[in-house]
């Protein structure tokens, strides 16, 4: 049985070199293009290191995580002119389903 973790403290180091990578962004560094890639170097180590003690919940977690994207956020960045379809016959909508016009 996998133990319990306390989400937060495995975020940690992905959290401070993520802020490190937002320092480097609008630094002056001639090098910072290499140093932000090794810090994505590091990112990804740090994941390969926590995935293996994520449980299901902490996926579902995740995956329900009030600041990732939802669908209408993708297609907002893809195109211009997106009409959304609301409602059906019953004169209900659900926001999870996104249809529409381009």
């Amino acid at each position: 049985m996998k133990e319990k973790l306390d989400f937060y403290s495995l975020e940690r180091p992905i959290i401070a070199l993520k802020e490190q990578i937002e320092a480097l962004e609008v630094s002056e560094d001639s090098n910072r293009r290499e140093k932000i890639a090794a810090l994505r170097e590091q990112i990804a180590k740090e994941w390969e290191k926590i995935a293996p003690k994520l449980t299901a919940v902490h996926i579902v977690q995740i995956a329900r995580h009030p600041k990732r994207p939802y669908t209408l956020d993708y297609i907002n960045a893809l195109f211009q002119d997106f009409m959304e379809f609301h409602g059906d016959r019953r004169f209900a909508d659900d926001p999870a389903i996104v249809a529409g016009f381009l």
